[in-house]
């Protein structure tokens, strides 16, 4: 296995590593996707949870670095969360113009990823905003990981960048 070096002084990283922690990002992708496409109104955050474990569970995964969450509505931003216990999913229904978040961090052939994947069941205005405004945030990211910056300032440079555009990182919160 060859091993890759970095620009930033991190250690190299093999290349049969990045390929099973893309395995595992696909999947969680798939997942999330799949859940997406399937959710209706009346569905709880708990329905979507479990069936994002049962995606991923089967397709062979090793386990879980966190099970998987769902969250709707206001929940998605995580006000007035907090404690830990308060992020795992209820029976908030969704509805038709909710916002959602599903997020899972299947681990595959020894490698995690842990994603999440935001969503609207239908049209909402600031939804459609926040994936506008999206588009700078993955440019800023890419730009500030090949100029060899920390990963500290490009977290702060997207936090600038939202607070610039309107937006309240709501992150920090999980």
């Amino acid at each position: 296995t060859s091993m890759r070096s970095t620009s930033t002084g991190s250690p190299a990283v093999s290349d049969d590593l990045i390929a099973r922690a893309r395995r595992a990002q696909r999947l969680a992708y798939d997942a999330a996707l799949a859940v997406a496409a399937e959710l209706r109104p009346g569905q709880s955050e708990r329905d979507a949870a479990a069936a994002l474990t049962a995606y991923a569970e089967a397709r062979g995964i090793d386990g879980w670095f966190h099970r998987p969450f769902a969250w709707f509505g206001e929940r998605t931003a995580f006000v007035g969360m907090k404690l830990p216990s308060a992020f795992f999913p209820t029976t908030r229904k969704l509805e038709r113009g909710m916002p959602y978040i599903l997020d899972l961090a299947p681990i595959v052939d020894g490698a995690v990823a842990d994603i999440g994947y935001a969503g609207c069941l239908g049209e909402h205005a600031l939804h459609a905003r926040m994936l506008g405004d999206l588009a700078a945030h993955r440019a800023l990211i890419l730009d500030g990981v090949r100029a060899g910056r920390t990963l500290a300032q490009i977290y702060a440079d997207v936090d600038r960048l939202a607070a610039e555009q309107g937006w309240v990182n709501r992150h920090r919160k999980y």
